[in-house]
């Protein structure tokens, strides 16, 4: 359970392919929409967790030929080959992202049109990290907005960077008695 303003908020189990993310339904159809809009030539999510967002981003990037990169310092190893089986186009890296910036990362996504997702389990040092580096015409989404990641912090760094709020707008709009918030928000880089 998360919490929002005192409030206690759930933390919905979905698949992808078979595999276990904690983004419902609703928001993965919202998640697809804008990565296909931006289409991003490389993806890099900090968090592989049980791999279901990794295989969102392997599947919707692989329909234009682009590749994802996710990185956690623990990976099942069961999870990981079944990935890598499924999509040629996903590569999983066990690597402590949070000390310093990655050079695999930062190589990842200083090129042009590149798209980061946070979802670590820190996701303002993620962002403190990795967004300042991020290329022209990035796309940055984060995970647990709201609930471990600070809105009143978050909106004034991004903006700092240069970045603006991307279809936040769709994700507060799928509120509900029992889901309070979607916490999934995205930002773009011109």
């Amino acid at each position: 359970m998360g919490r929002k303003n005192g409030r206690p908020g759930q933390h919905i189990q979905s698949t992808y392919d078979g595999f276990l993310m904690i983004h419902r339904y609703e928001d993965q159809a919202h998640i697809q929409d804008i990565i296909r809009w931006h289409q991003p030539d490389r993806a890099v999510e900090l968090g592989t967790a049980e791999g279901g967002f990794a295989a969102l981003l392997a599947s919707t990037l692989g329909a234009w030929g682009g590749s994802v990169m996710t990185f956690d310092l623990k990976q099942d190893a069961s999870i990981e080959a079944e990935l890598e089986k499924l999509y040629p186009n996903l590569t999983l890296v066990k690597a402590d992202i949070l000390t310093e910036p990655l050079a695999l990362v930062t190589e990842a996504i200083k090129r042009p049109n590149s798209f980061l997702y946070t979802d670590n389990g820190n996701k303002q040092r993620e962002l403190e990290l990795y967004a300042p580096l991020m290329g022209p015409h990035a796309l940055v989404g984060t995970h647990d907005y709201d609930t471990e990641l600070d809105p009143e912090w978050a909106e004034p760094f991004m903006a700092s960077l240069g970045y603006e709020p991307y279809f936040h707008a769709k994700f507060e709009a799928l509120a509900t008695e029992h889901y309070w918030d979607s916490l999934t928000r995205f930002w773009r880089r011109q």
